[in-house]
C-alpha cells in the first residue's frame, strides 16, 4: 500500500500556490470500474481493510472547533488549549493505536460569497496533521463535523432547507476530494458527523432520513467523479444522528456505487449513559461503577448486535466512531468498561474509536461531564493506563490472549 504516489510532492507544491492538480486525461475518461490495472486499484474489501485496524483515537475538539480566533493556530487550539504536534500522533501511535479519526468542520474556513472556497491554510494544515499519521502506518479519518446538527450549521435534512444544503454539501466535498484524491486508501472520508437537524432532534423521521440518503449518494458521485485513489477510496456513513436506535439504522440507505464493496457503517455510543456521562455544569453525576452483566452490559451489546445482523452479517463493517466514558476519578471501573466495550465489538468483528476531547481533570465546580481525556497532549503522556490497557486488551483475538 503505497502512501501517496511520488509525485506528491510536485501536487503539493502546485496546492501551495493554490492551483488544483488535474489527473491525467486519459483517466479521467476512463468509465470502468474495479479495474486491477488500474493504478489506483484497491484490491482489498471493506471487511478485510477494517479487519487491519486494532482500536482507534479520536483528535477531538481540535479541527472541529468553532469560534476562537481567525488564524489556524487560534482556531485549532480554540478547544482543546494546544496545537497539534507530531509528537501527539506518535504518542497515540506508540501506545497501540492504529486508526485515528480527525473531526473537522468547514463552514467556519470556507467563504459562503464565493462558492464555499476553503481556505488554501486550512488545507494544508490538515494536510500537514494527515500525513503524520499516514507516516506511521495508521488509517486515518477525516469527515465534516460540526457542519450540520446545530443552529447556523450550513447542512440540513429538512424539505425546506435540503436542496441548499446540497448544494453547499457538494461545493464543500468536491474540494476536499479533489485536494486529497492521491492519499492512499488508508485515507478514509466520512461525509457527515452525527447528521440530524438543528432542532436537536436525534432521532429524525421518514423525511429525514430520505434527505440524508440523498447528501450520502451526492457524496459518493462527487468523490468518485474526482479519480485517482477517490475511484475507489473507502466511504465511512454514519445513520442519522450517528444514532444506536433501531429507526435510524434502518433508515440508512448505503448510496448507489460504482466501486464495489468500499462502505463501512458507523454509529456513535456512549453508554450506559448514567456511567458514560457526567452531569451538567456544576451537579455530578455520581454512577461511577460498572458490572458486566444486566442492563449495564445490554446496553454496550444490544446496539452491537443490531448493527451486525443488518450490516456486518452481510459483508458490511461496522465501526463505532466514537465512545467513552468521563472521569469521575474511577479509572478501575472505566478500564473494566471499555475492555468488556471493545472485545464484545470486537468479537462482532466491529472496531471502536474513543472520543478524546483533551479533557481530564475534573474541575473545582464538580463538573464531570464530557472528561474524555486520555492523552496529556502537552507531555504526550497517557492519563489513564488502565484504560489504555483495557482498550488493548479487548482488541486482541483469544489465541492471542
Amino acid at each position: 500500500m503505497n502512501k501517496i504516489l511520488k509525485f506528491f510532492g510536485i501536487i503539493t507544491l502546485i496546492f501551495c500556490i493554490g492551483i488544483i492538480a488535474c489527473e491525467d486525461a486519459d483517466n479521467n475518461k476512463r468509465d470502468d470500474y474495479n479495474d486491477p490495472n488500474d493504478p489506483y486499484y484497491i484490491d482489498i474489501s471493506a471487511v478485510d481493510f477494517v479487519g487491519g485496524m486494532r482500536v482507534g483515537w479520536n483528535l477531538g475538539n481540535t479541527f472541529d472547533a468553532v469560534g476562537g480566533g481567525n488564524t489556524i493556530p487560534q482556531i485549532e487550539s480554540a478547544w482543546c488549549g494546544t496545537v497539534t504536534t507530531k509528537e501527539n500522533i506518535d504518542a497515540i501511535k506508540d501506545a497501540g493505536f492504529n486508526l485515528i479519526r480527525i473531526p473537522v468542520s468547514w463552514s467556519k474556513v470556507a467563504d459562503a460569497g464565493n462558492n464555499y472556497k476553503i481556505r488554501d491554510d486550512w488545507m494544508m494544515r490538515l494536510m500537514e496533521v494527515v500525513l503524520w499519521a499516514l507516516d506511521n502506518d495508521m488509517y486515518v479519518i477525516i469527515n465534516t463535523h460540526h457542519d450540520s446538527g446545530d443552529q447556523g450549521t450550513i447542512f440540513r435534512f429538512q424539505d425546506t432547507y435540503v436542496e441548499q444544503s446540497l448544494t453547499r454539501f457538494g461545493l464543500i466535498w468536491e474540494q476536499i476530494a479533489e485536494f486529497f484524491k492521491y492519499f492512499d486508501e488508508k485515507l478514509i472520508f466520512e461525509p457527515l458527523n452525527e447528521p440530524r437537524t438543528p432542532s436537536n432532534d436525534w432521532t429524525g423521521n421518514a423525511g429525514n432520513y430520505y434527505n440524508l440518503n440523498r447528501h450520502y449518494q451526492l457524496f459518493a458521485d462527487i468523490v468518485r467523479a474526482t479519480g485517482a485513489y477517490n475511484k475507489y477510496r473507502f466511504f465511512l456513513f454514519n445513520t442519522y444522528a450517528a444514532s444506536a436506535g433501531m429507526l435510524s439504522m434502518n433508515g440508512l440507505i448505503l448510496p448507489d456505487d460504482p466501486a464495489e464493496d468500499k462502505h463501512i457503517v458507523s454509529y456513535h455510543a456512549y453508554v450506559p449513559g448514567n456511567f458514560a456521562f457526567g452531569g451538567a455544569t456544576g451537579l455530578r453525576n455520581t454512577t461511577v461503577n460498572w458490572n458486566a452483566n444486566g442492563a449495564d452490559a445490554t446496553a454496550i451489546t444490544d446496539p452491537m448486535d443490531r448493527y451486525y445482523n443488518r450490516f456486518v452479517k452481510f459483508g458490511i463493517p461496522v465501526i463505532i466512531g466514537e465512545f467513552g466514558a468521563t472521569n469521575k476519578n474511577n479509572e478501575d471501573a472505566r478500564a473494566r468498561w471499555v475492555e468488556y466495550y471493545t472485545r464484545s465489538a470486537w468479537d462482532r468483528g466491529m472496531r471502536v474509536i474513543w472520543w478524546d476531547n483533551a479533557k481530564t481533570a475534573i474541575p473545582e465546580n464538580g463538573n464531570n461531564n464530557e472528561l474524555f481525556g486520555l492523552l496529556d497532549r502537552r507531555t504526550n503522556e497517557v492519563i489513564f493506563p488502565k484504560i489504555m490497557q483495557g482498550l488493548l486488551q479487548g482488541s486482541i483475538t483469544l489465541s492471542d490472549d
